[in-house]
């Protein structure tokens, strides 16, 4: 035998890619493409939000705490009318200011032992 006759080794072949391969690399390539869009949307949303949630807490959230305690101060004057009159004392007078001033003594009583309450069990 003769040295072209000999049968060819491993290194002497070409690997052929099957058709497949093309297939995957393009699916590998659309994958990695979306994940960068993604990613970048996802970055893009994220320094968008950052004005919002400074905005909720800067603005929001303090009016609606305005606006709560306003509420709350209300249904106590309601609540301070309602009870004076059934008593006997008119919005007015001087036995319905003492009549309000002791319900908020009562309220403030009741929210100290609310807090110690609170200190207690945490």
């Amino acid at each position: 035998m003769t040295e072209y006759s000999a049968p060819p080794s491993k290194g002497d072949w070409k690997p052929v890619e099957p058709v497949r391969s093309s297939f995957a690399r393009t699916t590998v390539y659309a994958l990695g493409w979306m994940y960068d869009w993604v990613n970048r949307v996802a970055w893009i949303v994220a320094a968008l939000s950052v004005p919002f949630y400074l905005y909720v807490a800067f603005y929001t959230i303090p009016a609606a705490q305005r606006f709560a305690q306003q509420q709350a101060q209300e249904a106590i004057e309601s609540e301070d009318i309602a009870f004076c009159g059934k008593h006997g004392m008119p919005v007015g007078t001087r036995e319905y200011a003492l009549c309000a001033a002791d319900l908020m003594d009562i309220r403030a009583k009741q929210d100290q032992r609310t807090a110690e309450d609170m200190q207690r069990t945490f």
